[in-house]
């Protein structure tokens, strides 16, 4: 825990002193199957996610660009990710409510953005056929829509963990 705190600590001394944080999504491990990313806070990388706050958000989707590969993907049954793959994820995570069923951007929920059609496609093969069709910018292009049309009314709900669109009510995702 002390480690964890001292990594913190020098994190976020780093992102005050350079303004704008940077996040290496590939130091992220393994991810639990259930939960939300800001509910695995005992990650270094999640944890600093989270106390940047609504900073982290355009950061992340630029990162959604990144075809940088893990060598050890954090998610169980995926065959690969890419760093894109996991800054996608922690957004769609990040907006979500605590019973992971509603969102202030139902719009970019994971199923809607990458328009599922068939829920028998596992999660790593919709969005591998999302960025084979439309690219990585396609899916940055849509979060950059929503950063630029909300960044003013985006709010982090602390209690239940995600960030709210002020005058936007909670939708569910599908």
């Amino acid at each position: 825990m002390t480690r964890l705190l001292a990594t913190l600590i020098l994190m976020t001394v780093a992102v005050s002193l350079a303004g704008e944080p940077e996040f290496d999504l590939l130091q992220i491990g393994h991810m639990e199957p259930k939960g939300r990313a800001q509910d695995q806070q005992s990650d270094p990388v999640i944890a600093l996610i989270v106390a940047a706050g609504k900073e982290a958000i355009p950061v992340l989707i630029e990162l959604i660009e990144s075809d940088r590969l893990y060598e050890r993907p954090p998610f169980d049954y995926w065959p690969e990710v890419h760093e894109g793959d996991m800054a996608f994820a922690i957004l769609c995570d990040l907006f979500l409510d605590p019973t992971w069923k509603k969102s202030t951007l139902p719009e970019l929920c994971w199923e809607t953005a990458l328009n599922r059609a068939d829920s028998s496609v596992p999660a790593w093969e919709l969005l591998s056929r999302y960025v084979d069709t439309y690219g990585r910018s396609g899916l940055a292009d849509q979060w950059r829509t929503a950063w630029s049309t909300h960044r003013d009314r985006i709010v982090w709900d602390e209690e239940g963990r995600f960030f709210r669109v002020a005058g936007h009510e909670l939708v569910s995702c599908r």
